[in-house]
């Protein structure tokens, strides 16, 4: 019985394999959550600078600035390292990423 031409185009097209689970699977998790937690980081830290910006700040205002500076810094630099983690060991791979604009 041959097979319908359309019906194999329907799997022509699978995206690339998810993280297989095993002994990976820890390290995997541990970059998926640090990326999430430095997304809502940087969110946060954000927020936080736009409520405090004004002109008349006080000492203790600049000083919560420049904590919540600090932690945009840093949020954002584990969002880029944990993101490259993803992208090169424990996530879909390079050629799933690049063809998806949102990523970029």
């Amino acid at each position: 019985m041959a097979v319908p031409a359309a019906f194999l185009a329907l799997f022509s097209g699978l995206p690339a394999d998810a993280a297989v689970p095993g002994a990976e699977a820890v390290p995997s998790a541990f970059a998926a959550y640090g990326h999430y937690l430095g997304l809502v980081l940087v969110t946060l830290a954000l927020g936080t600078e736009r409520i405090l910006i004004k002109e008349d700040m006080t000492e203790k205002e600049f000083d919560l600035m420049a904590n919540a500076d600090i932690l945009y810094g840093l949020a954002g630099t584990l969002m880029t390292y944990t993101g490259y983690l993803r992208v090169t060991q424990y996530g879909k791979g390079w050629e799933f990423y690049q063809h998806e604009p949102i990523f970029w």
